[in-house]
Parts: structure tokens; C-alpha cells; sequence
């Protein structure tokens, strides 16, 4: 079995990389290999969530930071819910590209800045005794 860490590290990379992708294969306008970015990013990100979750049982974090980061986390799963549809909306000719792509552009910089507190939120606990 391997350590949590490991797992986790192995998710958010996959992550990372499927959303540089997702970045490129938009700005590209490459759809068909955008739509598998999107799917993979997604579940990528859903990975790197359950493994931080089972990282952070084993840590104390002071409680303002943790707020913090939560309230960032959620904000980010909830923009990646729109961007998503923001997307359907577009391939169905009901959003313009521009409106899909600020969706889009504002989902990423909200999970940059959840992943960024959730660094910084390791950084100031503990592991638990």
C-alpha cells in the first residue's frame, strides 16, 4: 500500500498537467481533445480532493486558515461546475466562446488559489500525535 502522499502527489500532478491541457486544447480550439482534458481534469482534481481529505485527518490545521481554504475549495468546485456547463452552453450554441472562456479562466484561477491555501494551510499544522 502506498503512502497517502504519494497518491495525493500523483493526483494533483495528473491534474496540473490535464489542465494545462485543458488550457492549451481551448485556446487551440482543438474540441474533441478539450472535452477528454476536461473529463480527465475533473476527475483528476476529484482524486487530489479525496487523497488531500485523507492527508488532512492525520493533520491539525489552526482554524482560520482552514476556513479560508475551504471556503476557496468549495468556491473552485462550484466554478468548475459552471465552467462545465458554461461548456454545454457553448458546444450547444447557447453561451458565446468568450462568456464560456471567462468561466472557464475564473474556475481555474479559484482552483489555483484552493490548492495554494491548501499548501498554506500544511504549512502552518501539525501532524496529529
Amino acid at each position: 500500500m502506498t503512502a497517502p502522499w504519494t497518491e495525493f502527489f500523483i493526483a494533483l500532478v495528473a491534474t496540473v498537467v490535464f489542465l494545462a491541457s485543458v488550457v492549451w486544447t481551448g485556446k487551440t480550439h482543438r474540441r474533441k481533445a478539450h472535452y477528454w482534458s476536461v473529463g480527465f481534469a475533473v476527475v483528476g482534481l476529484g482524486f487530489a480532493i479525496f487523497y488531500a481529505e485523507r492527508i488532512g485527518r492525520l493533520w491539525s490545521f489552526p482554524a482560520v486558515p482552514l476556513r479560508i481554504h475551504l471556503s476557496l475549495a468549495y468556491t473552485a468546485t462550484v466554478m468548475t461546475v459552471v465552467a462545465t456547463v458554461s461548456g454545454l452552453l457553448h458546444v450547444f450554441h447557447k453561451l458565446t466562446r468568450r462568456a464560456h472562456a471567462r468561466m472557464a479562466w475564473l474556475a481555474l484561477v479559484c482552483i489555483v488559489l484552493a490548492t495554494c491555501t491548501g499548501v498554506w494551510i500544511f504549512l502552518v499544522g501539525a501532524p496529529k500525535a
